[in-house]
């Protein structure tokens, strides 16, 4: 699910839009940056995404969606236009919802989140790892490619999680 829109209108305040994001505990989701212009990571002066450029970066959170997004070094924080400064995040990216796994206990995202890496590069045939930046991958693909290979992650993701809810130890473990 393209979260975007609310990422975007928990930024300007609207509060439908931040109490949605902060419903949202735990999960797994890739952001897809496609700048016009080059952006750069705040703390990282050296990694910077070229305008242009498809990258995917797959993650977890595990405090909530708008924590991991809006909050203090969160992506809106972070990504910045290298000429200006100014925040990039809504206008050069995609966020995707996988899978919401609030309703577990301990860290289940970062078990699934194990999978992230293997999945992206299998899916994404050119997906080639980005020096300086952890898990970032530059593919080459059409946007609308793009959204079709992540609709299929997802799947992929949603299918592993029904299969672990089979796991007597899993569901013990993590309340599935």
């Amino acid at each position: 699910m393209n979260i975007t829109k609310y990422i975007k209108a928990a930024i300007d305040g609207d509060q439908e839009s931040i109490q949605y994001l902060k419903s949202i505990k735990k999960g797994i989701y890739i952001v897809v940056f496609n700048p016009d212009s080059n952006i750069s990571e705040k703390y990282k002066n050296d990694f910077t995404i070229n305008a242009g450029d498809i990258v995917i970066k797959p993650g977890k959170f595990k405090n909530n969606l708008h924590y991991r997004f809006c909050g203090a070094k969160g992506y809106n924080d972070i990504w910045r236009y290298s000429d200006t400064e100014e925040s990039a995040l809504c206008d050069s990216a995609q966020v995707f919802l996988l899978t919401d796994v609030s309703y577990t206990v301990g860290d289940y995202e970062a078990t699934v989140e194990t999978y992230m890496a293997p999945t992206v590069k299998r899916i994404f045939d050119s997906a080639e790892l980005l020096k300086g930046g952890k898990e970032y991958y530059r593919v080459d693909d059409t946007m609308k490619v793009v959204d079709q290979k992540i609709n299929n992650i997802k799947h992929l993701v949603n299918d592993e999680v029904k299969e672990d809810k089979k796991s007597s130890f899993k569901r013990i473990t993590f309340n599935l």
